[in-house]
């Protein structure tokens, strides 16, 4: 299984406040949301991605996932997110994704990207990761 969270507040570069460049970043946003709608790798009826407005009025794309295939979605979903912090390099925000290994259960975890002023990182996560000892204890050989 492939897990998936995204946050990711959209905005454009702090030199672009200008009139004309906010004009552009909001009818390239409403280009984003369209793209979105279109996007052919959602799972019917299994993904959700939205840009919501947060309190401040920013725009947010808002993403959550459960599904079978993983790798494809994965690669997809991160030249996605890059492509946003390009067009959009005042953007910001968080992709948590996990691949769920039956037969490696100690090395499963969160891979995080964080995007920031038009880059993606990839990092990866020591807080919620499910499989750290705090958390939960690793499997014990020969028990089972």
């Amino acid at each position: 299984m492939y897990e998936c969270h995204i946050w990711l507040n959209i905005l454009p570069s702090p030199n672009d406040r200008a009139l004309g460049s906010f004009e552009r970043f909001q009818d390239g946003v409403k280009s984003l949301k369209k793209r979105l709608q279109t996007w052919d790798q959602w799972d019917a009826g299994l993904d959700a991605a939205c840009i919501t407005k947060t309190s401040r009025g920013d725009d947010q794309l808002v993403y959550n996932s459960y599904v079978k295939r993983s790798s494809e979605l994965h690669g997809a979903i991160v030249m996605l997110i890059s492509s946003i912090a390009h067009e959009f390099p005042g953007s910001f925000g968080i992709m948590y994704s996990m691949e769920d290994d039956i037969e490696n259960m100690c090395s499963v975890g969160y891979t995080v990207h964080v995007v920031r002023r038009g880059i993606v990182e990839e990092r990866k996560d020591t807080f919620l990761s499910p499989y750290w000892g705090m958390i939960e204890d690793p499997p014990v050989e020969g028990v089972g």
